[in-house]
């Protein structure tokens, strides 16, 4: 297995996951969230027309780190799937249960992949959270999150589905993207931001 020894070095928790991946390539749930739902992609609902109906994407916002945007096509392919990693004991919303939002890393041309997990990065300087994929063990700022009776993503907050999602333009890791946010109270005081609503449809 090859993998730039530099972004190793930068995302040491990848030497983890790396181990971790499965004898068939594909990537092993990370752990303790060791049950994953069948894969989905992610589509947006806004009433911002060149927002709605559009597919998300992993895209690339430093070593083995990615951010959430618009995938441009009408149909994504497979590397677009997303998986809600969760346990045998998890909280449940609408008989549904909440999880860890998992996409799994390729890692370059190898067959391999890395099971990375949603991460919410709060900002102190701003009411825009960033979220972003990091691979291996679960890191303390994921949050769980769901699918309600109408399959649109939530963040499962003190016990109760908040949906306070967002698209703004953002700046990460030296990359500007207009990418999926969180903004907490539900009000954007950037002129960027488009309130959406995600929505999860299955591949199969």
């Amino acid at each position: 297995m090859k993998f730039p020894a530099s972004a190793l070095a930068f995302c040491p928790s990848l030497l983890a996951a790396v181990a971790s991946a499965q004898g068939d390539g594909t990537a092993a749930p990370a752990s303790p969230y060791p049950l994953q739902s069948d894969p989905f992609f992610l589509k947006l609902q806004s009433s911002t027309a060149e927002l709605d109906g559009q597919y998300l994407a992993s895209y690339h916002s430093g070593a083995a780190i990615e951010q959430l945007g618009l995938d441009g096509r009408e149909k994504p392919s497979d590397t677009r799937l997303y998986y809600l990693n969760y346990t045998s004991y998890a909280p449940e919303v609408d008989e549904e249960p909440v999880g860890i939002l998992t996409w799994n890393l390729p890692l370059g041309n190898d067959p391999f992949k890395v099971s990375s997990g949603l991460v919410f990065q709060k900002n102190e300087t701003s009411d825009v959270t960033m979220m972003v994929f990091y691979p291996g063990p679960p890191q303390e700022e994921q949050m769980l999150v769901g699918f309600d009776a109408e399959e649109k993503l939530f963040a499962y907050v003190d016990g109760e589905a908040v949906q306070e999602w967002f698209f703004c333009s953002t700046y990460y890791g030296g990359y500007n993207y207009n990418a999926l946010t969180w903004v907490e109270g539900g009000v954007a005081t950037h002129e960027s931001c488009h309130g959406v609503d995600v929505v999860r449809e299955f591949s199969g």
